[in-house]
C-alpha cells in the first residue's frame, strides 16, 4: 500500500511539472528607448537588424 502512495505521488508531481513546462510564456520584455531598422543586403539575402538607441 505505501509503494503505491509513492507512486502517485511521484505521477502527480512529475505530471504538475510536466505540464507547467509545456505551458507558453506570452510575456515580452519591454523596449526602452528609441529603436532604428537597419535592412542591408548580405550575400543575397536581405537582413534587418535592430538598433536601440
Amino acid at each position: 500500500m505505501n509503494m503505491l502512495k509513492n507512486i502517485l505521488f511521484t505521477f502527480a508531481i512529475s505530471s504538475v511539472i510536466a505540464l507547467s513546462a509545456c505551458q507558453s510564456n506570452t510575456k515580452k520584455l519591454p523596449i526602452i528607448g528609441d529603436k532604428d531598422i537597419v535592412e542591408k543586403v548580405v550575400d543575397g539575402k536581405k537582413v534587418i537588424d535592430t538598433i536601440y538607441t
